[in-house]
Order: structure tokens, then sequence, then C-alpha cells
């Protein structure tokens, strides 16, 4: 009990500076929901994606914008997502342009997890 008061207080002192201490588990056993539009992204309890877009509602926005006006220029183009994660950046993308995007993502747990959000989108391909 006296531990998890340390990690609280040491949580508040990072988030400060818009960082936190967190442990990952190797089992996924609960997760949280963000919505983007239409769509929701399941991410893991650790994630700091949820605080991230509650605090700043315009994070990567100008993706979604980016995305928007390179694909006026060039319809027929197809976005890369480096470092997928959840699939946050895609639904951003999907949001905006109904285009092709692949997904790419190194983590096992989090491909998983990746894969199972991008069910719900069209003409992704995910590595």
């Amino acid at each position: 009990m006296v531990m998890k008061k340390k990690e609280h207080v040491v949580n508040r002192l990072l988030a400060l500076m818009n960082l936190r201490l967190s442990r990952l588990s190797l089992a996924v056993t609960d997760s949280r929901d963000v919505k983007f539009g239409p769509y929701i992204i399941t991410v893991t309890p650790e994630s700091t994606l949820p605080r991230a877009y509650r605090t700043h509602p315009e994070f990567n926005a100008a993706i979604g914008r980016v995305v928007a006006a390179v694909q006026a220029k060039y319809p027929s183009m197809t976005c890369i997502d480096v470092g997928a994660n959840a699939g946050d950046t895609t639904a951003i993308i999907k949001c905006q342009a109904d285009l092709p995007v692949i997904a790419v993502e190194g983590d096992e747990q989090t491909f998983a997890m990746l894969k199972k959000n991008m069910s719900q989108f069209k003409n992704v391909d995910l590595v």
C-alpha cells in the first residue's frame, strides 16, 4: 500500500513535466478507449494517449490536415504509419481521408492491439 502511494506521488510530480512512470506487464488485463470521430481505438492501461488527447485535444490533429491537403494534390496516395502503436494516427488519417494506409508496428503486444483496432477500417495493411 505504501509503495502505491509513493508511485502516485512520483507520477504526480512527473506529470508536471508531461512524464509518467508505469510498469509494463506481459499480459494486457485492462484497456481504455480513445475516440477519434466515429472510430474507437483501444489502448493499454499504461498508454499515455488518453491523457495526451484529453489534455491537448489538438494532439496530432495536424497530421489529419496535412493528409487531407496532400490527398487533394495526389488523390491516389498511400500513407505509411511507422510506429503505428495502437492505431491512433491511422484513425486520425481515416477521419480525414479514406485512403490506403500501411501501419507498421514492431512490438508484438502492441501489434496485437493494433490488429484488433484496425479491424474497423477498410484498406489498412499491417506490417
